[in-house]
C-alpha cells in the first residue's frame, strides 16, 4: 500500500534564501550629498579652510628645518599631508548640518516603516519574480508611508527602461476589506456606497437581507454585516504634462522684463506690443484609486511631493512616480529570473528523486535462503519430527526468510544444494547511477547563483585557505550582480523620495511635531533655517558601504 511522495522537498527554498540574503545584507547605508551652488560654496569654504591650515603648516616645518622657530604656531587638531587624505577627510568625517539631518530623517522614516522587513521581501522579489519595489506616499493624515510592491499585482504601461519611468502609469491591484476601504476613502465614499460597492462583490440580489438596515438601530445601516466583504481596489498613478502661460511683460523702468503668470486660455489684448506669451510646463503626477469593476474613483489629485532630479544646477521637468521600481536586464516587457533559470534543474532534482523511491519500493531487502528438504532431515533428527514446511515458514516470516526446495525435475533431492545462503538485496546499479544523476543536477542548480561552500554556512570547506574563501564568495556576488545593483537603485531612489517627502511635509509646517519626535528637534530647525533654503534639499543619494 506504499504510494510515492510526489511532494518532495529538494534545495531549492534554501538556496533562494541564500540568495535573498546575499542581497539584502549588503553593508550600505544611504549618504546624502548636496549638490546645488550654495551647498557646494559652504563645502568649499571648509575645504579651503583646511588647505590653508595644511600649507601654513609645511611652512612651519620648512622654516624649523632652515632654523626659524616659532615664526608660525603649530596648528591645532588635525590636518592632513596630502590632497587625497583631505579629500578622504571630507568623506568620512561628519558633513554639513543639512546633509546629517536628512541623513536622520532617512533613517527615522526607514526605522518607523520597518524598512528592514521590507528590504528582505523586496530582496527574495528580485530572486522569485527578477523585480520588485517599494510605494513612497502619504495616508489621510499626511504621514509618509514606505510599502513594498506587490509584483504579481503590480501594473504599467509599456516601458523600455529598468526603472520603468518612461511608462505613462504605474498601479497596484490591492485586496481589502470593506473596513480598510473605509479608512483609505475617508470622507471621498458615503456609507451607502460602501454598502453598494459589497453588494456588487457579493453579486447576489438573495443576500438583501444581509445588507438592510438594522430595525433595532430605526433603519440605520448595519455596517457590521459587510465590513468583512473583500473587493479589490487599484492605486493608480498617472503621468501627464501641466502646461503653462505667462505674459511677459517690460518693466516701468524699461530696464529688463517680469513673468505673469495666466490662465491657459489667456489671449494678448490687441494694440498691446511689448508683451507676449510664453507658453511652458513640466510633467506632473497624478494618483488615486478606483474601486475595480465599479464607477468610483477617489482621492485623485495631483502628487505634490513628486521627485525630480536636478540637472545643472536647475530642476527637471520631468516627474518621478512614487513607485521606486526596478526591472533588472528586462526585454520588452519580460525577463527571466533566478528561479525561472533554477526551475528546470529542480524538476529533475524531483523526477530523479521519484524515480529512486520506485527502485527502492520495488526492491527486496537482504535475506537468507533455506533449503526445507534438508532442514526436514535434521529437524526429524532431533526429535522435531512433526514440523511441515509451513511451521518452517511460520517460523521464519518475521526474519524475511526465504524457503525453497532442491529437487529436480524427477523429484530428486540435490545433494550439492548447500542447506543455507545469504541471498543480498534487489536495489542494483542504477541506485548509483541515479545518485549521480541527482548530484549533476543538483550542481547546476547551485551554479545558477553561484552557490558554494564560501557563502554556505552549514557545509564550510575546511580545507579551503581565506583567500580562496573570498573568491568564492565574490563569484557568488558576481552571479547575483543584476540582481543586488537592482535592489540597491530601489533602496536609493526611496531614499530620495523620503528627502522630498519630508522636505515638503516641514516646509508647510505638516505634521512637524511627529517629525521632530522622530529625528530631534535640531535636525528638523536644521532643515528650516532660512540661509541654506537655496540648498533645498537637492540631494543625491549614494549607497556607500559603512
Amino acid at each position: 500500500n506504499l504510494k510515492l511522495d510526489y511532494g518532495v522537498p529538494t534545495i531549492l527554498p534554501k538556496l533562494v534564501k541564500i540568495a535573498a540574503r546575499t542581497i539584502y545584507n549588503q553593508p550600505y547605508v544611504p549618504q546624502a550629498t548636496p549638490v546645488n551652488s550654495s551647498a557646494t560654496t559652504k563645502a568649499n569654504i571648509e575645504r579651503n579652510k583646511m588647505k590653508a591650515k595644511m600649507d601654513l603648516e609645511k611652512a612651519r616645518i620648512q622654516l624649523e628645518q632652515e632654523g626659524v622657530e616659532g615664526a608660525i604656531p603649530e596648528a591645532e587638531g588635525f590636518v592632513p599631508e596630502n590632497d587625497e587624505e583631505l579629500e578622504y577627510h571630507f568623506l568620512m568625517n561628519p558633513k554639513m548640518g543639512h546633509s546629517v539631518a536628512m541623513e536622520y530623517l532617512i533613517r527615522g522614516a526607514f526605522m518607523k516603516n520597518d524598512m528592514e522587513a521590507i528590504s528582505k521581501i523586496v530582496a527574495r522579489d528580485f530572486i522569485v519574480a527578477k523585480r520588485g519595489g517599494i510605494k513612497v506616499g502619504f495616508d489621510l493624515d499626511n504621514n509618509l508611508t514606505i510599502d513594498r510592491v506587490d509584483v504579481a499585482n503590480f501594473i504599467s504601461g509599456y516601458f523600455t527602461k529598468e526603472d520603468g519611468s518612461d511608462s505613462n502609469h504605474m498601479g497596484m491591484v490591492i485586496s481589502m476589506p470593506i473596513s480598510e476601504l473605509r479608512e483609505l476613502a475617508g470622507d471621498s465614499l458615503k456609507e451607502k456606497d460602501l454598502m453598494k460597492i459589497a453588494k456588487e462583490n457579493v453579486n447576489s440580489t438573495e443576500l438583501e437581507h444581509v445588507f438592510g438596515s438594522n430595525n433595532y438601530y430605526q433603519g440605520a445601516i448595519d455596517i457590521d454585516r459587510y465590513d468583512n466583504v473583500m473587493v479589490k481596489v487599484v492605486n493608480l498613478q498617472v503621468k501627464t504634462f501641466d502646461s503653462f502661460k505667462y505674459l511677459k511683460t517690460k518693466k516701468k523702468d524699461g530696464k529688463g522684463f517680469y513673468y505673469d503668470r495666466r490662465s491657459n486660455d489667456y489671449t494678448v489684448p490687441e494694440g498691446v506690443d511689448n508683451k507676449t506669451v510664453n507658453i511652458g510646463g513640466a510633467e506632473a503626477i497624478y494618483e488615486g484609486y478606483w474601486v475595480v469593476d465599479t464607477e468610483y474613483v477617489f482621492r485623485w489629485d495631483k502628487d505634490k511631493a513628486a521627485y525630480r532630479d536636478r540637472l545643472n544646477g536647475k530642476w527637471s521637468n520631468t516627474a518621478k512616480f512614487g513607485y521606486c521600481m526596478q526591472f533588472p536586464n528586462i526585454l520588452d516587457m519580460t525577463s527571466k529570473s533566478i528561479v525561472e533559470q533554477m526551475e528546470y534543474h529542480h524538476k529533475q532534482l524531483k523526477i530523479t528523486e521519484l524515480k529512486m523511491q520506485q527502485f527502492i519500493l520495488n526492491a527486496s531487502p537482504p535475506t537468507t535462503e533455506y533449503d526445507v528438504d534438508k532442514l526436514l532431515g535434521a529437524i526429524q533428527g532431533m526429535g522435531m519430527g512433526k514440523m511441515t514446511p509451513l511451521d518452517l515458514v511460520n517460523m521464519k516470516t518475521q526474519l524475511g526468510a526465504l524457503f525453497t526446495r532442491s529437487k529436480d525435475e524427477m523429484g530428486q533431492v540435490l545433494t550439492n544444494a548447500p542447506a543455507t545462503q545469504k541471498i543480498d538485496s534487489g536495489v542494483d546499479q542504477s541506485i548509483l547511477i541515479l545518485g549521480e544523476l541527482y548530484n549533476s543536477h543538483l550542481f547546476k542548480l547551485k551554479e545558477v547563483i553561484g552557490h558554494n561552500s564560501a557563502v554556505d554556512g552549514s557545509q564550510p570547506d575546511k580545507k579551503a585557505l581565506v583567500g580562496v574563501q573570498k573568491m568564492a564568495a565574490e563569484g557568488h556576488k558576481a552571479a547575483l550582480d543584476s540582481e543586488a545593483s537592482a535592489f540597491l537603485r530601489v533602496m536609493a531612489e526611496t531614499a530620495k523620495r523620503v528627502c522630498v517627502g519630508y522636505q515638503t511635509q516641514i516646509r508647510s509646517n505638516e505634521n512637524v511635531e511627529e517629525i521632530t519626535y522622530m529625528v530631534g528637534e535640531a535636525n528638523v530647525k536644521e532643515v528650516k533655517l532660512n540661509d541654506i533654503e537655496g540648498v533645498d534639499f537637492d540631494i543625491s543619494i549614494e549607497m556607500l558601504p559603512v
